[in-house]
């Protein structure tokens, strides 16, 4: 594939090194319409570079500069003269493989270049390393346009990272799939309220030891007309991304109190329902007046709600106005502290937040005999009850879980070797042949 002098980008990177990135998608531009044309191939590669940031934040941007150069330098010996580097942004690069046939090769290239970045560098008396992950994308690939080559190859890197420094991935089928799905999330979750996609199952909360009914926790999915039953953990990411998070979490607690206000109405006065609240619910001026709105005229009380937080979200929390604060407090909902032992807990914030219980997080019980978490488990019952806490442990799935838990005196829990969450009607029907124990 040839230009001619006056018509070849790569003048500009004779002059600046690397392209930066207006000067890439100018080349890429030309060169895909040539690769279309010529019905050949060529494959281009996104490198991130570790710790790059850190470098210019503790020894200045002098040594970042010479680090920037070095790279370039090590880069260079690893592609051919005539294959193209551009700077993405501060720490990421794109390089360009043209005529480019054998993905073996290019792998080669991969592994060559994650090997030269690696090395140790020596800057201003200071040694210096550094990692990288890479993400190759090729094309033509599919249904891919120009525009997203860019994005196939930085969506492979970001997969690299996820297995870990050092490491490349190949754009690939499934990657393409699901980043279909990603993008068909992101899309219509902002109808998921109005289309009455969201729905709720609870799951009963138990005493380990006597194994009566001690409460609920609501959960949240979301029923896509395609994509069947999407699950929280997949769409929260993208609701918080496009600022959903307190449409959806608002929703869910006024969906759950006319719930427990139904569940009052057929005799089950007693039903103790918690939930998660977002720190955008929290954090945001007009969530007391919905709270004082909502116990106004729904008929459930508010002593029997609960609401969960995660670790992550109480550090935000801490901002809590003054009004937010004393209006949980008046209303004797109960705040339980999500996902404990998951995060980097700071006890002092225990004490700014109405907390009454401490809920393990569910990882560490599915990895209970591994490491040190059987100790770790131990610790947070044992400090749970230094501080007059309750302790909930959730994601029970085995019987030898739950003799571990009642031997060292966990009060509450919840799994599905307890009981699976169940739909609406199934939690009638469970609420009808339970003995409802004290609150958790």
């Amino acid at each position: 594939m040839e230009f001619s002098t006056s018509e070849d980008p790569r003048k500009n990177f004779l002059f600046t090194g690397v392209y930066d990135r207006f000067q890439l998608n100018a080349f890429l531009e030309k060169t895909l319409d040539q690769v279309d044309e010529d019905n050949s191939t060529l494959y281009l590669l996104v490198v991130n570079i570790e710790h790059f940031k850190a470098v210019n934040d503790s020894l200045g941007h002098y040594a970042g500069d010479m680090l920037f150069v070095e790279i370039i330098n090590r880069l260079k010996t690893c592609v051919r003269d005539n294959d193209v580097i551009a700077r993405l942004n501060d720490d990421t690069f794109a390089i360009l493989l043209t005529d480019i046939h054998d993905e073996e090769y290019v792998c080669n290239i991969a592994k060559k270049i994650i090997f030269s970045i690696s090395e140790p560098y020596h800057l201003l008396e200071n040694l210096i390393h550094t990692g990288c992950s890479v993400g190759i994308a090729l094309y033509p690939f599919k249904d891919a346009s120009h525009d997203s080559l860019l994005q196939n190859a930085q969506m492979a890197m970001h997969r690299s990272r996820e297995l870990g420094l050092n490491r490349y991935h190949i754009f690939s089928e499934e990657l393409y799939e699901k980043n279909k799905q990603q993008s068909t999330i992101k899309n219509e979750l902002k109808y998921a309220i109005e289309k009455n996609q969201l729905y709720l199952t609870y799951q009963p909360m138990f005493h380990l030891k006597t194994n009566h009914f001690a409460g609920m926790q609501a959960l949240l999915s979301w029923h896509h007309p395609t994509l069947g039953v999407v699950s929280p953990s997949v769409f929260f990411p993208f609701a918080e991304e496009i600022g959903l998070m307190y449409s959806i979490g608002n929703w869910m607690l006024r969906a759950v109190c006319e719930q427990g206000a139904k569940w009052r109405e057929m005799g089950h006065k007693n039903v103790k329902i918690s939930l998660p609240i977002f720190a955008q619910q929290l954090l945001r001026e007009g969530f007391a007046q919905i709270l004082q709105d909502i116990f106004q005229h729904i008929h459930f009380p508010s002593d029997q709600l609960t609401f969960e937080i995660t670790e992550s979200a109480m550090f935000s929390c801490v901002q809590l106005s003054e009004y937010t604060i004393k209006n949980i407090d008046a209303l004797r909902i109960h705040i339980t502290l999500n996902h404990f032992g998951a995060g980097s807990s700071s006890f002092s914030h225990l004490t700014q937040l109405p907390i009454k219980n401490i809920k393990i997080d569910n990882v560490l019980m599915s990895h209970m005999q591994e490491d040190r978490n059987e100790g770790l488990i131990k610790s947070i019952i044992q400090f749970s009850q230094n501080m007059d806490l309750g302790v909930i442990a959730s994601g029970i799935e085995t019987k030898e879980q739950l003799k571990f838990l009642i031997k060292n005196n966990c009060t509450l829990g919840q799994g599905g070797y307890l009981c699976q969450p169940l739909s609406i009607s199934q939690m009638t029907q469970f609420l009808e042949n339970q003995i409802i124990g004290t609150s958790p």
